[in-house]
C-alpha cells in the first residue's frame, strides 16, 4: 500500500508490506495502526520492522545486484567456516602453530590450504594422530551408532582422517556404512548403470546403481558372433588391460559390444572389478575408504570401496608405471601413434608381460633391437626425454595432490603432466601468498618455496658445517650450499653425523659417542661447564680440527645459536611478511635474517597476546602449583619475552656489570626499569631497560651477551608451565642462566593432553565467531580485511550497539592501585574530542588516532597487571583488532563514536555516503537503555534533505518528534526543503540497517568544492543530529 508522503493519514492492516513514499520503505509481517499525525512529520507504529536501504535516485538496481553478490559472497565463507570446524582438529592446530598460523588470527582461506597440507603430509608419514584424541563421549557415540562395535568403527574413521568427532562427521559415517552394508554383488543392470553414467565405484554410486535398476533390466540385444578378425582384436584389449585371453574375458568382452558400452582397456578393467565385487565390502575396508573421502574433504558416502581405485592407489600405481617403463614400452607407443600417457605406457608393459610369457621374445631382447632402429627417430627421443623428466619429479604424493584436483593422471599427455607436477610444486605457496593479498608472482612463489625448502633441508645437514659458516656474512643460500656439500661427503664415506637442527632428547648414536667420547675431559681442562652446549661446541671444533678454547667454544655456541634462532624464526607467516616487504630472505646474511625475522613476528604478534594467552590458559589449568610458583613462571615468561622485544638490552647491562646472567638478576633488572602505570602518551621505550652502547663491551662480553640473548630468544619459543616445572626439579629456575633454562625447556616432555585440551579451546571459540551475522563477513570481504575469528568477533563487538572500543576499554575501568593517572578524566577528554571532530574527515582521524594512542597504553598496563588472566588477554587480542578495524573503516568514513546519552556510554554507528556532486546521505544507529534502539538516515539531494528516525521506544519517537523544529534548525538551512518521517518498531532489528559496504572513498577529489560542500553538510547534519540525541537524552534522565 502507498502512502502519499506529504499527507499520511493513516497506515492500516496489510499481508506483509507497508511502504511510505518517498526516503523511507518499510517492510514489515504484521502491522497495526498505533498513531497518525497530518504534517510534514509522522508517527507510525508497526511491528516487526526493518528498513530497506536506498542509495540514490536511479541507483536501487545496481545497489541490489550489490547486496545479492555480498549476500553470496557471505555465505560461502559462512560455508568455508563450517569446512574448517568440521576438518580441523588440535593435532592440525599444533601444526599450525608451529609454521606460524593460529586458527583464530588466520584467515580462512589460509586455514584450509595449511591445514591441507599438514593432513596431506600426516597420512604420507603415517602419522598417528590419536594421541591427540578429538574422541566424542563415549555413550553419545555408542547412542548414534547402534552398538559399541559399531560406535568404535565410526570413531576409528574419523580419527583415520584426522577430523574432529562432530555430529555431522558422525552422522555421515553412520549413513555411509549403512548404505554399504546394503550393497550386494552387482548384477549386469548395475554395472551397466556405472558405466553409462561414467561414475566412481563409491558407496552412494553402488547404492544407486543397485537401487535404480533393480526393477529394470536390460533390454534384449541381438547377440553379436565373433569372426577371427574381431576376436584377434578384442583379445588385444583384453592384453593391454593385462588380463588373460579366455573364456571369461571374452564373454565379457562381447557383453560389453552388445551392450554398446566402448571397449577399451580401461573400460574392461572396470566392468571386470565390479562384477568380481565382494559386496558388501568388509567394514574395516569401508572404514579406511570413509577416512580417505573425508581427509580429501569429501563425504564419507564417496568413499570409494573397489580395490585399485582409490585416489591414494591410482597415485601409487602411476608412480609404478613411470618408474618400469622401458625404451620399449615407450617404441610401442610411439609406433602405434598413440598419446604418450601413463595408460597407454600400462598397456605397453601389459602386452610385453603376455609376450613374454607365452615364450615370445621378452622386452629385454627387443631392447636392444629398438635402440638401434629409433635412436634416430625424432618421436621416440622427444617422448624418452618426457619420461626421462617426468621421473625426476614424479612422486606418488605429487601424483595424488593432482587426483584431488580432479586431474585425470592416467589420460593426461606426459608432456602436460610435467607441466602439472612443476605446477604444483609452486601451487601450495601461491595459494598463501594470494590468500595473503600478496602478488603471486612467479618471482614471489619462487622466493617462498625455495626458503622454505632450504631451510627444511639445512636442519638435517651435518653440525659440523657450522666450522665453515660465519653467521655474519654467509647467507642462507651459502650456508645451504656449504651443507649439502658437506652432508654428500659425509654419506659417501658412511660417516654418521648430528644435524644442524638439535633435537629434543636425541640420541646421538654409539659412534658419535665413541668418536667424541673424551669432550668432558677436555671441558674439565677448560674449566668449562660439561653442559650440552659446550659438549656441542666442542664436537664441532673438534671434527673440523679447530683450536678448542674457551673463546672458541663461546664463538661455536654463539653461531650454532644463531642457526637454531633461524630455524624457529623462518615460519612460513614470517616468510610471507617479508616478501610483502619486497625481501628476499635468502639475500640475506643468517645475523640480518634474524633481525629481519624479528621485526616481521613482532609485526604479526604486536603486544605478543597469543602465546602468552596459550602459557597463562595452561598455568591456569594446573591446579597444584602455588601462587608462588605461579608468580613465577608468569615472571619469568614475561622477562624472556621483554629480551625477545628489547634485543637483550637488560642481558648487556647485566654483563657489562659483571652480574651473575641468572633469571633472578635479569628479573630484577627488568624491573627496575619497567615504567609503572599508564603513560597516556605512546612511548616507544614503556617497559624497557635502558640500552647499553656495545663498544662500551670488550669482544667476549659482546659475544656472550649476545649468545645468552639468543638463548632467551628460543628459550621464549620453548616456554610452557609444564616445561618451567621439569626444569624446577634440576635446579631453581632463577638461578638458571638463560642458556640453562633454554636447554631445560628442550628437554621437556609436552603434556599432549594440556596441548589438545587448549586446542580444542581454541576451537570452541572459533565456532562462536562461525555463528557471525552475514554482514559482518560482508563488512570485512568488502573492505578487503582477513576472515578471521579474531577479526570476526572484533567487527561485532565494533558494531554492536552496546558495544565499541570505548565500552572495551573502561567499562569496567581498569585502574590499578599503584596508577595515579585519572581514567575516568582520560575518558572524558576522549568523549570530548570526538564531540569537536564530527566536523570533517581529519578530525575524525585525529580522534581515533587519540583513542588508539590511550587503547594502546591500556592494554599494556592490563597485560602487564599481577592478576591478568588468558581471557584478558583474548579480550586484549580482540580489542587490537577492533582498533585495526576501526582505523580501516574511518578512511571510508564509517566511524564508531563513543558518546554520553541519557548518562550512558553508548556506541554511536556514524556512516557517511557521498553521492554525485553535492549529494549525499548520513546513517547512525545506536542503543541505550533508556532511548531503545534508534536507526536514523538522512539524504540529501540537492536543495532537500529527506529523513527518518526509527526506534522501538515510544518515548523516543515522540521526543525526537517534539524535538523537530530544533532538528530542521540545526540539519537544514533555511532554502532546503525539510521533510522528517518518524516510525516506530516493537521488533526493530538495527541489523538491517548496518550499511557494511565499502565506499568508493579512492575515487573522489577530496580538494574539489563540491567535496568540501558535501562535507560540511553531511557532517553538519551528522554533529547535529547527535546534539538532539544528547539533549533530549539529558531531558530524559
Amino acid at each position: 500500500m502507498r502512502v502519499d508522503n506529504s499527507n499520511l493519514a493513516e497506515i492500516t492492516n496489510s499481508t506483509n508490506r507497508v511502504e511510505v513514499k518517498g526516503n523511507v520503505s518499510v517492510l514489515t509481517e504484521e502491522e497495526t495502526v498505533r498513531k497518525t499525525e497530518q504534517d510534514t512529520g509522522r508517527v507510525v507504529s508497526v511491528q516487526q520492522t526493518t528498513v530497506d536501504k536506498p542509495f540514490f535516485s536511479g541507483d536501487s538496481q545496481l545497489e541490489q545486484i550489490r547486496q545479492e553478490a555480498e549476500q553470496m559472497e557471505a555465505q560461502l565463507l559462512q560455508d568455508k567456516m563450517q569446512v574448517v570446524s568440521n576438518t580441523v582438529t588440535a593435532a592440525d592446530c599444533g601444526k599450525m602453530e608451529e609454521e606460524g598460523y593460529s586458527v583464530n588470527g588466520s584467515d580462512v582461506d589460509t586455514i584450509i590450504t595449511v591445514t591441507d597440507k599438514i593432513k596431506m603430509e600426516l597420512a604420507k608419514a603415517g602419522v598417528d594422530i590419536s594421541v591427540f584424541g578429538d574422541t566424542p563421549d563415549a555413550g553419545k557415540l555408542e547412542q548414534m551408532a547402534g552398538s559399541e562395535g559399531e560406535a568404535r568403527r565410526l570413531e576409528a574413521a574419523i580419527e583415520k582422517a584426522d577430523l574432529p568427532a562432530t555430529e555431522e562427521n558422525l552422522a555421515d559415517c553412520q549413513d555411509a556404512m549403512q548404505q554399504a552394508a546394503d550393497l550386494t554383488t552387482c548384477s549386469e543392470e548395475a554395472v551397466k548403470y556405472m558405466l553409462d553414467n561414467d561414475l566412481a565405484p563409491t558407496v552412494e554410486n553402488l547404492y544407486k546403481a543397485q537401487h535404480s535398476t533393480g526393477e529394470s533390466p536390460n533390454r534384449p540385444s541381438a547377440g553379436i558372433e565373433m569372426d577371427e578378425g574381431m576376436k584377434a582384436q578384442v583379445s588385444q584389449v583384453i592384453t593391454q588391460a593385462g588380463r588373460q585371453v579366455n573364456d571369461t574375458t571374452l564373454s565379457c568382452s562381447q557383453w560389453m559390444i552388445e551392450q554398446q558400452i566402448p571397449l577399451t582397456a580401461e573400460n574392461l578393467n572396470y566392468v571386470l572389478d565390479l562384477k568380481n565385487a565382494v559386496l558388501p565390502p568388509a567394514q574395516d575396508q569401508v572404514v579406511s575408504a570413509m577416512a580417505e573421502a573425508m581427509a580429501e574433504g569429501r563425504r564419507p558416502q564417496d568413499a570409494v570401496i573397489l580395490d585399485g581405485y582409490r585416489n591414494t592407489e591410482r597415485a601409487q600405481q602411476a608412480a609404478e608405471t613411470i618408474e618400469q617403463t622401458t625404451d620399449a614400452d615407450i617404441w610401442t607407443v610411439v609406433k602405434k601413434g598413440a598419446p604418450l600417457t601413463i595408460e597407454s605406457l600400462r598397456e605397453a608393459q601389459n602386452s610385453a608381460k603376455e609376450l613374454s610369457g607365452n615364450g615370445r621374445q621378452g622386452a629385454d631382447v627387443k631392447d636392444s633391437e629398438i635402440l638401434e632402429y629409433a635412436k634416430e627417430d625424432r618421436s621416440f627421443l622427444k617422448a624418452k626425454r618426457q619420461l626421462e623428466e617426468i621421473r625426476l619429479i614424479m612422486t606418488a604424493q605429487a601424483n595424488y595432490s593432482l587426483l584431488r584436483q580432479g586431474i585425470s593422471i592416467e589420460t593426461q599427455p606426459l608432456q602436460e603432466l610435467v607441466e602439472q607436477l612443476k605446477a604444483q610444486e609452486n601451487a601450495y605457496y601461491a595459494s598463501l601468498l594470494s590468500q595473503n593479498n600478496i602478488e603471486p608472482t612467479q618471482e614471489n612463489t619462487d622466493i617462498f618455496a625455495d626458503t622454505m625448502a632450504k631451510t627444511q633441508e639445512l636442519q638435517g645437514v651435518p653440525a659440523y658445517v657450522l666450522g665453515e659458516v660465519h653467521t655474519n656474512e654467509d647467507s642462507v643460500n651459502e650456508v645451504h650450499e656449504k651443507g649439502i656439500a658437506r652432508q654428500a661427503q659425509m654419506e659417501r664415506a658412511g660417516e654418521a653425523y648430528e644435524t644442524l637442527r638439535t633435537e629434543p632428547r636425541a640420541d646421538l648414536g654409539d659412534s658419535i659417542q665413541k668418536a667424541f667420547q673424551n669432550v668432558d675431559d677436555i671441558l674439565n681442562d677448560l674449566n668449562l661447564e660439561t653442559s650440552e652446549a659446550n659438549r656441542r661446541a666442542v664436537r664441532i671444533l673438534a671434527y673440523n680440527q679447530m683450536a678448542v678454547n674457551p673463546e672458541s667454544v663461546m664463538e661455536m655456541k654463539a653461531a650454532d645459536q644463531k642457526v637454531q634462532n633461524l630455524f624457529q624464526n623462518l615460519t612460513p607467516s614470517v616468510v610471507m611478511e617479508m616478501i610483502r616487504e619486497g625481501v628476499n630472505p635468502l639475500e640475506l646474511n643468517v645475523e640480518e635474517l634474524n633481525a629481519e625475522a624479528q621485526e616481521m613476528k613482532n609485526k604479526l604478534d604486536a603486544g605478543g597476546e597469543e602465546k602468552f594467552s596459550k602459557y597463562l590458559w595452561k598455568l591456569e589449568q594446573r591446579h597444584e602449583l602455588t601462587q608462588e610458583e605461579r608468580d613465577s613462571y608468569i615472571g619469568i615468561y614475561r622477562m624472556l619475552n621483554q629480551i625477545d622485544k628489547t634485543d637483550g638490552a637488560v642481558i648487556g647491562a647485566l654483563v657489562q656489570q659483571g652480574a651473575e646472567l641468572s633469571m633472578k638478576n635479569l628479573l630484577s633488572a627488568v624491573r627496575t626499569n619497567r615504567n609503572p602505570g599508564i603513560n597516556v602518551s605512546v612511548d616507544d621505550s614503556f617497559g624497557e631497560a635502558e640500552t647499553v652502547n656495545a663498544q662500551e663491551l670488550s669482544i667476549s662480553q659482546q659475544i656472550e651477551a649476545a649468545y645468552q640473548t639468543d638463548c632467551a630468544k628460543e628459550a621464549l619459543k620453548f616456554a610452557t608451565p609444564e616445561g618451567m616445572q621439569q626444569a624446577q626439579g634440576q635446579k631453581s629456575v632463577e638461578d638458571m642462566t638463560p642458556e640453562e633454562l633454554l636447554w631445560q625447556l628442550r628437554q621437556a616432555e609436552k603434556d599432549t593432553k594440556s596441548e589438545e585440551a587448549y586446542y580444542e579451546h581454541e576451537m570452541e571459540e572459533f565456532s562462536q565467531a562461525k555463528k557471525a551475522e552475514a554482514q559482518i563477513l560482508q563488512m570485512l570481504a568488502g573492505h578487503d580485511i582477513p576472515v578471521t575469528a579474531y577479526n570476526i568477533l572484533a567487527a561485532g563487538r565494533m558494531l554492536h550497539p552496546r558495544g565499541g572500543i570505548f565500552k572495551s576499554l573502561f567499562e569496567p575501568l581498569r585502574q590499578e592501585e599503584d596508577t595515579d593517572i585519572d581514567l575516568e578524566q582520560v575518558k572524558q577528554d576522549i568523549l570530548e574530542q570526538f564531540g569537536e571532530a564530527v566536523k570533517t574527515p581529519e578530525e575524525m582521524a585525529k580522534a581515533h588516532k587519540k583513542l588508539a594512542e590511550t587503547a594502546e597504553n591500556v592494554m599494556k598496563t592490563m597485560a602487564d597487571s599481577e592478576t591478568v588472566t588468558s581471557r584478558d588477554l583474548r579480550d586484549i587480542k580482540i580489542l587490537r583488532q577492533q582498533i585495526a578495524l576501526g582505523t580501516r573503516l574511518a578512511k571510508e568514513e564509517h566511524y564508531a563514536i563513543p558518546v554520553l546519552v541519557a548518562d550512558e556510554l553508548t556506541n554511536v554507528q556514524l556512516k557517511i555516503v557521498r553521492g554525485k556532486e553535492e549529494k549525499g546521505r548520513v546513517d547512525v544507529l545506536f542503543e541505550t537503555p533508556k532511548l531503545g534502539k534508534v536507526a536514523a538516515r538522512f539524504q540529501v539531494m540537492g536543495d532537500a534533505v529527506k529523513g527518518y528516525a526509527v526506534s522501538d521506544s515510544q518515548r523516543t519517537i515522540q521526543g525526537l518528534k517534539s524535538q523537530e523544529d530544533s532538528l530542521k534548525e540545526q540539519l537544514s538551512s533555511a532554502d532546503k526543503l525539510w521533510n522528517m518521517d518518524f516510525v516506530r518498531s516493537e521488533s526493530l532489528d538495527l541489523n538491517r540497517f548496518t550499511d557494511t559496504s565499502a565506499s568508493d572513498a579512492d575515487d573522489l577529489n577530496v580538494k574539489s568544492d563540491s567535496y568540501q560542500v558535501q562535507t560540511k553538510t553531511l557532517y553538519g547534519i551528522a554533529r547535529g543530529f547527535l546534539e538532539e540525541i544528547k539533549k533530549m537524552g539529558q531531558n530524559l534522565s
